[in-house]
């Protein structure tokens, strides 16, 4: 089955075009992205002829080989190789997306919620890279008080840890301990440049700490976007995709 027979979005042109036409007086009362099988057996065959030339696109597309792992990359706690690859890799891109405040940035935050999906070993195409992160998160830029950074940490304590780039810190109780970001000790009384989703940014996954910041920057890049692109670099200059863990957050014995 193809990627755009499994996933495939309808808006309400796709709607009128596959089922009849809407009543031009129904509104919309929420937006919610549904996932529907479409083949000449579940929709009716002209409008299907119709969508075929798409449909071959779309295939192409998302069948298109970016990039090749030498490991699995999956999710574990407190850290895990394919969080730590994607949070490394939005590290490296957003430096572009983010100009002269890229000497500014400190790292990256994600949630293991977001990242949907494992990469396994060997080839890796395009619609892996959709199913990995199917939501259409933007990246953002935010600058958070030392306060704020300090109750960041002690969110990803208890939470066990997340994915992160340019943050060091051990667990000790749910607490945390021993945090250096960007290999400088923490300091409260300094201010910290981070790039995350616009989703948590607007307090998705309960982050209250991202609430109130000192500045927000929407890069207007989707997070999928970035990760392809940056893939298909790799490819391109010879490279295998590869991770491994680094012990960037850990759990004091």
């Amino acid at each position: 089955m193809s990627f755009f027979s499994k996933y495939i979005f309808f808006p309400a042109l796709a709607c009128s075009l596959l089922f009849g036409s809407c009543t031009s007086s129904a509104k919309i009362s929420k937006k919610e992205n549904q996932h529907y099988l479409i083949n000449s057996n579940t929709v009716d065959s002209s409008a299907f002829y119709t969508i075929l030339p798409y449909k071959k696109k779309m295939d192409a597309t998302m069948n298109e080989v970016i990039g090749k792992t030498d490991i699995a990359l999956t999710k574990d706690q407190p850290e895990g190789v394919l969080g730590d690859f994607v949070c490394d890799l939005l590290l490296i891109s957003c430096k572009k997306y983010i100009g002269k405040d890229s000497v500014l940035l400190n790292g990256v935050l994600l949630n293991n919620g977001g990242l949907r999906t494992s990469l396994p070993k060997g080839e890796i195409t395009a619609g892996k890279i959709f199913e990995l992160m199917p939501f259409d998160n933007e990246l953002a830029f935010v600058e958070l008080t030392g306060d704020k950074t300090q109750e960041m940490m002690d969110y990803l304590a208890v939470k066990g840890g997340m994915p992160v780039a340019g943050i060091r810190m051990e667990i000790e109780n749910m607490k945390a301990k021993n945090v250096f970001i960007n290999g400088v000790p923490f300091d409260k009384n300094k201010h910290y440049y981070f790039i995350s989703s616009d989703y948590l940014i607007n307090g998705g996954d309960k982050m209250d700490f991202f609430k109130n910041p000192v500045k927000t920057v929407f890069l207007k890049k989707l997070i999928r976007d970035v990760i392809i692109e940056y893939c298909k670099n790799e490819t391109k200059n010879g490279h295998t995709l590869s991770a491994q863990t680094d012990g960037r957050i850990s759990v004091a014995k």
